[in-house]
């Protein structure tokens, strides 16, 4: 297990900014205690990271998996989890490799939207090499989705869903986001990053005023903050999971635990693609992830990536 402070992009004030220090009373100091100062902040940074720091060796106490997350990569900042796991993948990192970070300067979503990554969020990506078609990779989004949609609910009774192509909800409100990016050779798949982007100890507060509308974190539905560690665990458990049988089995049985989470299906929908709208019912999701939608005039509409919302009619 690996544990690092920052890469890719990382702020380089990190203590200024932690511990809210002035430098100026400092430079009231001879430079002879130029040593001591330095040792005081060193002291005090890594009294606040041992806090801050999500603890690998408490994932390791806790992890039930055979190869997800038992590598680990913490960094405190990064510039985003999916840039920092894509480039250890092509140095050779193992499938499994799980990189989480306290925060992301330049965190992203799904056609490059900004991913608000503050600290008390889980922020992480996972290295896999699924031997699959480049057309499976939306297979691994869903996955993923039903795995952590089942995590949330294990671990906290939670009646989260799950909403096409790659958000969790809860009470109807975005908790959790999936990000998944591949690199192809011959419409082969070489490697695929799994991005998650949960909050998890977040206030609504922190969030902007269009996000609060939208969204809701762990801290918010619960009303109290949660043990990342062990929820981390939980995570890595279903997804192994969920990812085992897609690969032995198929995806027949996941898309099956997909639909029984989505609420939104036979419901009315309005669908974006590409800054375009139209309306109908959200029938299916057919065995490569797409959307099957009914529009008003009986015909159907198959949806490769666009956002959906739901409308109440």
């Amino acid at each position: 297990m690996y544990h690092s402070k920052s890469i890719l992009g990382a702020t380089a004030d990190f203590t200024t900014d932690m511990l809210q220090l002035s430098t100026s009373p400092f430079l009231k100091y001879p430079k002879r205690n130029t040593h001591k100062i330095c040792f005081l902040i060193h002291s005090l940074y890594k009294q606040i990271m041992l806090k801050a720091m999500i603890s690998t060796d408490k994932i390791k106490e806790d992890l039930r998996t055979r190869f997800i997350g038992r590598r680990l990569h913490v960094y405190d900042t990064v510039s985003s989890t999916n840039d920092v796991a894509r480039a250890l993948a092509l140095e050779g990192a193992e499938e499994g490799t799980v990189i989480i970070a306290e925060t992301q300067t330049r965190g992203r979503g799904r056609a490059g939207r900004e991913w608000f990554s503050p600290r008390g969020g889980l922020w992480f990506s996972i290295i896999l090499k699924p031997k699959i078609k480049a057309r499976e990779v939306s297979r691994i989004t869903l996955t993923v989705g039903v795995a952590v949609t089942a995590a949330l609910n294990r671990q906290f009774n939670l009646n989260a869903e799950v909403k096409w192509p790659n958000d969790v909800l809860v009470n109807g409100r975005k908790v959790c986001g999936v990000l998944t990016e591949s690199v192809t050779c011959d419409e082969t798949v070489k490697m695929v990053v799994v991005g998650i982007g949960l909050n998890a100890n977040v206030t609504l507060e922190e969030f902007s005023r269009s996000l609060r509308e939208s969204a809701t974190t762990l801290k918010e539905e619960l009303k109290k903050e949660v043990s990342l560690e062990p929820l981390l665990c939980e995570i890595f458990y279903h997804i192994e999971s969920e990812y085992v049988v897609f690969l032995k089995e198929g995806f027949a049985q996941v898309l099956s635990e997909w639909k029984a989470l989505a609420a939104f299906i036979g419901k009315h929908v309005e669908v974006t693609v590409v800054g375009r709208k139209f309306r109908g019912v959200a029938e299916d999701v057919d065995e490569y992830g797409s959307l099957i939608v009914r529009l008003s005039d009986g015909s159907v509409k198959r949806v490769v990536a666009g956002d959906v919302k739901v409308r109440i009619v």
